[in-house]
């Protein structure tokens, strides 16, 4: 089975080379308005999808260019279920705009109008099985976040259910292919969330009096380690890194608060990761790492889009930028 990732990450290599340059983002960047600046996406990866596309349709381009490098992926992939690592989020997300958008009487089309298209299962699948109680038959996990969500009072706690259960289904998914790669991927993913909800749940405690702190099993960090801000910054540099690497986000996040470049952080630390795993071509790690890759390239230009559609300068757009991603 490993021999077969030497076929399917030399592939993913050979992808690397339509991933987004410093030249395509410049003149993203550049364009006079919103419409110049998509008219630029003919010379990316993007071009073939906006063919005849009035640029209205950008969001249904973006989700289906990235619907397409799922489907690549799971076509190239010697183990077609170890990336439902990848896919499981969005199904997640998807049940919780399903049960939300039940409890707001919205009807089925304004529901999947909400849902992301890149899960395992299609949110159609996903609402006939909520609708039939039958979540069971796709994901043991799905099924147990529903039920959960139905014996919560408030609404917010749906996003409880939905990421407990989440991060167990990956869990199980990891541990049981007994893959390294995937196991510390999946303990990352663990780590980072644990250190962003405690330090959410810890503030909005602090206004409310009523913390309600989130632990997941699995990853490096202890419960202990989480239980209040300054454990959390002093224990941050457990999860990896070089000496430094968590520095700028524990400073930045004393003075002011905000977790804006905690978590630009956390995403360059989890790609950077994923870059250096990828040079084992026995793992699907390359796989992970250029749906990652992709995947930031698409909020990427989302990002400098949605700036020029709003009347944004160029230089407030790289000023939100280089918040959001780093660089310069």
């Amino acid at each position: 089975m490993q021999n077969g990732y030497i076929y399917a990450g030399t592939r993913v290599k050979s992808l690397e080379n339509s991933l987004l340059n410093d030249e395509q983002v410049d003149m993203l960047l550049a364009g006079k308005s919103f419409e110049d600046s998509f008219s630029t996406l003919h010379g990316t990866f993007l071009g073939r999808y906006i063919a005849n596309r009035d640029n209205k349709d950008l969001s249904l381009v973006l989700e289906e260019a990235i619907n397409d490098s799922k489907n690549l992926l799971c076509l190239i992939s010697p183990e077609k279920d170890i990336l439902d690592i990848l896919w499981l989020k969005y199904d997640f997300y998807n049940l919780k705009v399903i049960i939300k958008g039940s409890i707001a009487g919205l009807n089925d089309e304004e529901i999947e109008k909400n849902c992301f298209g890149s899960g395992k299962y299609t949110p159609q699948e996903l609402l006939e099985h909520y609708r039939g109680n039958t979540l069971s038959r796709i994901n043991i996990f799905l099924q147990k976040a529903m039920e959960q969500s139905r014996s919560y009072e408030e609404v917010s706690e749906i996003d409880r259910a939905m990421n407990l259960n989440y991060f167990e289904a990956i869990k199980s998914i990891a541990w049981s292919k007994k893959n390294k790669f995937a196991k510390d991927y999946v303990t990352l993913l663990i780590d980072i969330f644990n250190i962003q909800a405690n330090l959410r749940a810890l503030s909005y405690g602090e206004a409310l009096e009523t913390p309600t702190a989130l632990f997941v099993s699995g990853g490096s960090l202890k419960q202990s380690d989480l239980e209040n801000k300054d454990r959390i910054l002093e224990n941050i540099h457990k999860i990896g890194g070089k000496v430094g690497t968590w520095k700028e986000a524990v400073e930045d996040y004393k003075k002011t608060g905000d977790y804006v470049i905690l978590e630009r952080i956390s995403d360059n630390y989890l790609a950077n990761f994923l870059k250096e795993s990828s040079y084992d071509i026995f793992s699907p790690a390359s796989l992970f790492s250029y749906f990652h890759a992709r995947k930031n390239n698409i909020q990427l230009i989302r990002s400098i889009l949605v700036g020029k559609q709003t009347g944004l300068s160029e230089y407030e757009i790289r000023k939100m930028l280089r918040k959001l991603y780093g660089g310069k």
